[in-house]
């Protein structure tokens, strides 16, 4: 059964991203943030989706700064009890409160429309090769990738989360790219 082996592997892998020192967090995801950016999907996208890092996860904070001075708009989630919905980033500094999951995000009152969104950088605990993404087990990001399913789809993570294969369920969404700080994996699509 594809439960209780997501389990275990998100588990795994949370524990060896949090063992990720501070310094190691910075210098991989320096790197990660210049790969991004030499990448025409994102450096020529209007509205770009992310995500605050929380639990380690690669710190995007530097590409926001760039992608802001260059234009673009930044648009992050907030949790609300019937889903997400996304919500303008004007700066990097914030102001940010936690949403309901008490992850950091801005506040409500700058709303975007989802059909706006020009790409989606999704984080995850895990990733294949196929282009699975292991995330939380929300599902929240998934229904968002579903809703948008015209927007690129890049899994954001550090070299180590790429893994040889990770349990999937039909409702788990596929990215069309993964970026670490070791590279740019372009997921084969079947025909």
């Amino acid at each position: 059964m594809v439960i209780p082996q997501k389990k275990k592997l998100r588990q795994a892998m949370l524990c060896k991203r949090l063992a990720l020192s501070p310094k190691e967090i910075t210098t991989l995801s320096e790197q990660i943030c210049r790969k991004l950016e030499s990448l025409d999907v994102v450096s020529k996208a209007a509205v770009i989706f992310l995500t605050y890092p929380i639990k380690n996860e690669v710190d995007l904070r530097p590409f926001i700064s760039a992608a802001l001075s260059r234009g673009q708009k930044i648009v992050l989630p907030r949790c609300r009890r019937d889903g997400l919905s996304l919500v303008e980033l004007l700066s990097p500094q914030g102001p940010f409160s936690p949403d309901i999951r008490g992850i950091p995000a801005p506040g409500a009152s700058g709303r975007v429309n989802e059909k706006e969104v020009s790409v989606l950088l999704l984080p995850g605990l895990a990733f294949d090769h196929s282009g699975t993404r292991l995330g939380y087990g929300a599902g929240m990001l998934d229904a968002l990738s579903r809703r948008l399913k015209n927007a690129p789809r890049l899994g954001i993570c550090y070299h180590f989360q790429l893994l040889p294969t990770v349990p999937s369920h039909k409702t788990d969404e596929k990215v069309e790219t993964i970026v670490t700080e070791k590279d740019i994996h372009l997921v084969a699509r079947s025909s």
